[in-house]
């Protein structure tokens, strides 16, 4: 299976059932997943520095307009910018993100 089929798949799972445990820690998730067999599913992700964050919210306070839109998970196209931007985002980099499962299947992500 092509790994761009990896994430809508996972959607797919959650979404509908096979994951019967599902476990969000700092720096990772873990999940059992019910397919032909029990499988173990683990996401490890480079968490953010704690200055890195702070500078982050710093950049960002000014931005978000109303904290009832920010419960509903909009943000302004400033917040969305400034946390996107790659190498001082939020989000971390492809090797900072590992992956592994028990399922036969041997595809690289």
């Amino acid at each position: 299976m092509p790994t761009a089929n990896r994430l809508p798949r996972g959607r797919t799972y959650v979404r509908n059932g096979p994951v019967i445990d599902l476990q969000i820690m700092d720096g990772e998730v873990r999940a059992q997943v019910m397919g032909s067999s029990l499988y173990q599913v683990t996401v490890s992700v480079t968490t953010v520095a704690e200055q890195h964050w702070k500078t982050i919210c710093t950049d960002c306070s000014g931005s978000i307009a109303s904290l009832v839109e920010l419960l509903q998970g909009k943000l302004s196209s400033a917040v969305m910018e400034r946390i996107c931007k790659s190498g001082i985002g939020l989000f971390s980099a492809p090797k900072e993100i590992s992956f592994s499962c028990s399922c036969p299947d041997s595809a690289a992500m």
